[in-house]
Protein backbone atom coordinates (compact mmCIF):
# COMPACT_ATOMS: atom_id res chain seq x y z
CA UNK A 1 0.00 0.00 0.00
CA UNK A 2 1.45 3.43 -1.04
CA UNK A 3 0.61 6.27 1.24
CA UNK A 4 0.47 9.10 -1.65
CA UNK A 5 -0.66 12.64 -1.17
CA UNK A 6 -3.51 13.52 -3.84
CA UNK A 7 -2.89 15.33 -6.70
CA UNK A 8 -4.48 18.50 -7.22
CA UNK A 9 -4.82 20.60 -10.57
CA UNK A 10 -1.98 23.12 -8.64
CA UNK A 11 0.78 20.66 -8.31
CA UNK A 12 3.07 21.35 -11.28
CA UNK A 13 4.69 17.70 -12.96
CA UNK A 14 8.01 17.44 -14.47
CA UNK A 15 8.64 16.34 -17.84
CA UNK A 16 10.05 13.00 -16.94
CA UNK A 17 7.35 11.72 -14.69
CA UNK A 18 5.51 10.65 -18.41
CA UNK A 19 8.69 8.45 -18.65
CA UNK A 20 6.89 4.72 -18.83
CA UNK A 21 9.76 3.91 -16.09
CA UNK A 22 9.26 6.55 -13.91
CA UNK A 23 5.27 6.46 -13.87
CA UNK A 24 5.17 2.39 -13.32
CA UNK A 25 7.42 3.12 -10.11
CA UNK A 26 5.93 2.60 -7.02
CA UNK A 27 8.01 4.39 -4.89
CA UNK A 28 9.37 3.25 -1.74
CA UNK A 29 7.41 0.74 0.71
CA UNK A 30 5.52 2.74 4.01
CA UNK A 31 7.35 2.29 7.13
CA UNK A 32 5.20 -1.03 9.14
CA UNK A 33 7.47 -1.80 11.83
CA UNK A 34 9.84 0.45 14.34
CA UNK A 35 13.26 0.81 12.44
CA UNK A 36 16.61 1.63 13.99
CA UNK A 37 19.15 3.73 12.42
CA UNK A 38 22.15 5.32 13.37
CA UNK A 39 20.66 8.78 11.31
CA UNK A 40 16.61 9.05 10.29
CA UNK A 41 16.69 12.05 7.33
CA UNK A 42 13.37 13.36 6.76
CA UNK A 43 12.94 14.85 2.82
CA UNK A 44 13.96 12.59 0.11
CA UNK A 45 14.69 15.56 -2.20
CA UNK A 46 18.26 16.43 -3.66
CA UNK A 47 19.48 17.91 -0.20
CA UNK A 48 18.19 14.29 1.47
CA UNK A 49 19.28 12.08 -0.66
CA UNK A 50 23.12 13.76 -0.96
CA UNK A 51 22.47 13.62 3.20
CA UNK A 52 22.32 10.18 2.64
CA UNK A 53 25.14 9.28 0.46
CA UNK A 54 27.20 11.46 2.72
CA UNK A 55 26.08 9.47 5.89
CA UNK A 56 26.34 6.24 4.36
CA UNK A 57 29.81 6.66 3.15
CA UNK A 58 30.73 7.65 6.70
CA UNK A 59 29.75 3.96 7.97
CA UNK A 60 26.63 5.05 9.46
CA UNK A 61 22.73 3.17 9.31
CA UNK A 62 20.56 5.63 7.56
CA UNK A 63 16.82 5.65 6.87
CA UNK A 64 14.97 7.89 4.71
CA UNK A 65 11.31 8.76 5.20
CA UNK A 66 9.07 11.04 2.68
CA UNK A 67 5.66 11.95 2.67
CA UNK A 68 5.68 11.13 -0.85
CA UNK A 69 7.96 10.02 -3.76
CA UNK A 70 11.25 10.55 -3.90
CA UNK A 71 12.48 13.57 -5.56
CA UNK A 72 9.06 14.61 -6.80
CA UNK A 73 8.86 17.83 -4.60
CA UNK A 74 10.18 21.23 -5.73
CA UNK A 75 13.56 19.41 -6.14
CA UNK A 76 12.53 17.05 -8.38
CA UNK A 77 10.31 18.90 -10.54
CA UNK A 78 12.99 21.66 -11.23
CA UNK A 79 15.74 18.93 -11.74
CA UNK A 80 17.17 20.69 -8.24
CA UNK A 81 19.34 23.82 -7.85
CA UNK A 82 22.72 23.33 -6.58
CA UNK A 83 24.51 26.93 -5.20
CA UNK A 84 27.55 26.72 -3.32
CA UNK A 85 27.55 28.81 0.16
CA UNK A 86 24.46 28.43 2.92
CA UNK A 87 21.27 29.70 2.02
CA UNK A 88 21.92 33.49 3.20
CA UNK A 89 24.32 35.44 0.55
CA UNK A 90 27.78 35.39 1.42
CA UNK A 91 28.15 38.93 2.86
CA UNK A 92 25.30 38.49 5.53
CA UNK A 93 26.43 34.84 6.48
CA UNK A 94 29.83 36.73 7.26
CA UNK A 95 28.38 38.79 9.65
CA UNK A 96 26.77 36.24 11.52
CA UNK A 97 29.16 33.56 11.48
CA UNK A 98 32.18 35.52 10.74
CA UNK A 99 34.97 34.02 8.58
CA UNK A 100 33.98 30.20 8.64
CA UNK A 101 31.22 31.11 5.91
CA UNK A 102 34.34 31.90 3.37
CA UNK A 103 35.39 28.40 4.65
CA UNK A 104 32.17 26.84 4.00
CA UNK A 105 30.64 28.63 0.70
CA UNK A 106 34.52 27.23 -0.54
CA UNK A 107 33.68 23.37 0.71
CA UNK A 108 30.75 23.65 -1.06
CA UNK A 109 31.81 24.69 -4.60
CA UNK A 110 34.32 21.81 -3.98
CA UNK A 111 31.38 19.45 -3.55
CA UNK A 112 29.95 21.07 -6.25
CA UNK A 113 32.95 19.74 -8.48
CA UNK A 114 32.74 16.54 -7.02
CA UNK A 115 29.35 15.87 -7.81
CA UNK A 116 29.71 17.11 -11.01
CA UNK A 117 32.71 14.88 -11.85
CA UNK A 118 30.62 11.79 -10.10
CA UNK A 119 27.21 12.12 -11.88
CA UNK A 120 28.78 13.89 -15.07
CA UNK A 121 27.14 16.91 -17.27
CA UNK A 122 23.80 14.74 -18.08
CA UNK A 123 22.87 15.42 -14.65
CA UNK A 124 24.76 18.58 -13.19
CA UNK A 125 24.90 21.48 -15.84
CA UNK A 126 27.23 23.61 -14.69
CA UNK A 127 25.48 26.93 -15.85
CA UNK A 128 26.05 29.88 -13.26
CA UNK A 129 23.61 31.91 -11.32
CA UNK A 130 22.23 35.42 -11.30
CA UNK A 131 20.97 37.10 -8.21
CA UNK A 132 18.28 39.77 -9.32
CA UNK A 133 17.76 42.75 -7.47
CA UNK A 134 13.99 43.53 -8.25
CA UNK A 135 11.69 43.66 -11.42
CA UNK A 136 12.64 44.93 -14.85
CA UNK A 137 11.42 48.21 -15.89
CA UNK A 138 10.16 51.57 -14.09
CA UNK A 139 9.55 50.86 -10.31
CA UNK A 140 5.94 51.05 -10.24
CA UNK A 141 5.68 53.40 -6.90
CA UNK A 142 7.98 54.75 -3.86
CA UNK A 143 8.03 51.72 -2.08
CA UNK A 144 9.56 49.59 -5.06
CA UNK A 145 12.03 52.41 -6.13
CA UNK A 146 13.18 52.13 -2.28
CA UNK A 147 13.25 48.55 -2.13
CA UNK A 148 14.99 48.02 -5.70
CA UNK A 149 17.83 50.99 -4.44
CA UNK A 150 18.35 48.39 -1.39
CA UNK A 151 18.74 45.42 -3.30
CA UNK A 152 20.90 46.81 -5.85
CA UNK A 153 23.47 47.92 -3.06
CA UNK A 154 22.76 44.20 -1.15
CA UNK A 155 23.99 43.21 -4.98
CA UNK A 156 27.09 45.67 -4.84
CA UNK A 157 27.99 44.39 -1.06
CA UNK A 158 27.87 40.88 -2.21
CA UNK A 159 29.99 41.16 -5.45
CA UNK A 160 32.46 43.24 -3.10
CA UNK A 161 32.51 40.41 -0.79
CA UNK A 162 33.22 37.34 -3.12
CA UNK A 163 35.89 39.54 -4.94
CA UNK A 164 37.73 40.47 -1.80
CA UNK A 165 37.69 36.53 -0.94
CA UNK A 166 39.21 35.84 -4.75
CA UNK A 167 35.73 34.06 -5.23
CA UNK A 168 34.13 34.59 -8.97
CA UNK A 169 31.52 36.77 -9.51
CA UNK A 170 31.19 39.30 -12.78
CA UNK A 171 28.65 41.99 -13.68
CA UNK A 172 25.56 41.00 -15.03
CA UNK A 173 25.40 41.74 -18.69
CA UNK A 174 22.02 43.37 -17.87
CA UNK A 175 19.69 45.44 -15.74
CA UNK A 176 20.02 44.79 -12.16
CA UNK A 177 21.84 41.48 -11.38
CA UNK A 178 25.45 40.09 -10.96
CA UNK A 179 26.55 37.17 -12.15
CA UNK A 180 28.23 34.02 -10.08
CA UNK A 181 30.36 31.80 -12.47
CA UNK A 182 31.43 29.67 -9.72
CA UNK A 183 28.10 28.70 -8.23
CA UNK A 184 27.50 26.86 -11.79
CA UNK A 185 25.03 24.44 -11.39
Amino acid sequence: MMNFRPVTQWDSVSAWDDDPVVASWNGLPVLEQNVTADVCVVGLGGSGLAAIGALVERGLQVVGVDAGRVAAGAAGRNGGFLLGGPATFLHSSLTTWGTSSVDLYRATLLELDRLAELLGPEVIARTGSIRLAGLPGEPVDDAEAADRVAELADCAALETVLRDNDIAVEEYDGELACFCPTTRQ
